[in-house]
């Protein structure tokens, strides 16, 4: 299963999304997060208007951090049609997220 969490800089909730998806799942299949993806999880984000290679917000680490989720050095990422062609499931945070993607997108 591929999924994609899409928000607008890939830097806030479509990471949280991601990180917080990885841990938990991991929790449940009672493997470590770097093992999911030889389980068949691949889990990605990100944003409509993101920029390339820039790091999560000490914020966010905090906030992911008091739930018990260590994030990995992040890359943030703009969403491309390869990452939308591979994925099973595009989950956006809001309509216009949805919206730009589909836009571009109309087969998404």
């Amino acid at each position: 299963m591929k999924l994609l969490f899409v928000c607008t800089g890939n830097l806030c909730r479509s990471t949280s999304a991601e990180y917080l998806f990885k841990h938990l799942l991991a929790e449940r299949l009672h493997v470590g997060v770097e093992a999911l993806p030889s389980r068949g999880w691949i889990i990605q984000s990100a944003g409509t208007m993101a920029y390339r290679g820039q790091d999560l917000p000490e914020g966010v680490r905090r906030a992911l951090a008091s739930l018990g989720v260590r994030p990995p050095v992040h890359a943030s990422q703009p969403v491309t049609e390869s990452l939308v062609r591979a994925a099973d499931l595009v989950l956006c945070a809001a309509g216009e997220h949805r919206a730009a993607v589909v836009g571009t997108w109309p087969w998404a």
